[in-house]
């Protein structure tokens, strides 16, 4: 049977002296330096810090003493007893303790800190809210009454209308060049005239530059300059999740058209599940049985 521990041992469970500052106390100390800083975190968790040593110092000497390690029958084994159990229940409250008691000066000493930040954060947010309007990656949300966002949203249906245009443009120039080189080539050819020749070649020419044209990036065909911008329509490909068919994925990996690396496992439901009691077997997954104190 373990044994409860003893009053002396419950006092050193207890928070340091000096734990419950005000926090007006600690705002007036902000101004400081690095040096500072680090002088008076020192002294705020200095008690902690031998707290801190002194447990080490006890789970260095109960590591060394009591040794175990997986096995069957586990090695060390035959040095463990209830009351050894205890003493590692007792350490253990020791730690848990101590790091209650780290959290709560950290809390306390970063309360204003935070206080701070969170004005400041507001009025930095409310003006940008002015400018622009930003989803939870910090991408411009398409739609949305804001300057930055209405310049994108209109900037990129013109640039891309017009890409398009252009890109048909320079498509037809290309055939009707190659399509004048051809006739061109044939009375050459029959010809023989030196500078027919070089008015083909140069027709040719021409009709490989429209191609080039035609199959350039979006950005070569929409850059514009202003008096200190560049703006043009860039292209990136995306995963839309919300579009996707899994079904349809999840059919073409059984019918081997597919690699199996583009299915993943739902840890967070599954997990969820067997926390729950609510599931314990699924078709290849492994769920087994975790045992810890």
């Amino acid at each position: 049977m373990a044994r409860k521990p003893k009053a002396a041992e419950v006092a050193e469970f207890d928070p340091p002296i000096g734990h419950n500052r005000r926090p007006e106390d600690i705002e007036a100390a902000l101004d400081l330096t690095d040096e500072e800083w680090q002088l008076r975190l020192g002294h705020i968790f200095g008690v902690c810090a031998a707290r801190v040593d002194a447990l080490l110092a006890a789970d260095a000497r109960f590591k060394e003493g009591y040794p175990l390690t997986p096995g069957e029958p586990p090695a060390g084994i035959e040095k463990w007893s209830d009351e050894v159990m205890a003493r590692a229940a007792d350490l253990r409250e020791k730690f848990r303790a101590v790091m209650k008691t780290i959290d709560a000066l950290h809390e306390l000493e970063k309360a204003p800190v935070l206080r701070a930040g969170k004005f400041i954060d507001g009025a930095k947010n409310r003006l940008l809210g002015k400018i622009l309007h930003l989803d939870s990656r910090g991408k411009l949300i398409r739609g949305a009454d804001a300057p930055l966002n209405r310049i994108s949203d209109r900037c990129t249906l013109y640039a891309t209308w017009v890409d398009g245009e252009r890109k048909r443009q320079a498509a037809a120039e290309a055939e009707r060049l190659r399509n004048e080189a051809e006739v061109a080539a044939e009375a050459a050819i029959k010809s023989q005239q030196e500078d027919v020749l070089d008015y083909v070649a140069d027709k040719f020419r021409q009709a490989e530059e429209a191609q080039k044209a035609a199959a350039a990036p979006p950005a070569d065909r929409t850059r514009v300059h202003g008096v200190a911008s560049v703006m043009s329509l860039r292209t990136t490909w995306i995963f839309d999740e919300a579009e996707s068919d899994l079904a349809a994925l999840v059919k073409a990996v059984a019918a081997g058209e597919v690699d199996l690396k583009y299915l993943a496992f739902n840890s967070a439901l599954i997990g969820q599940e067997v926390r729950a009691g609510t599931l314990r077997e699924l078709p290849g997954c492994v769920i087994r049985e975790e045992k810890k104190v």
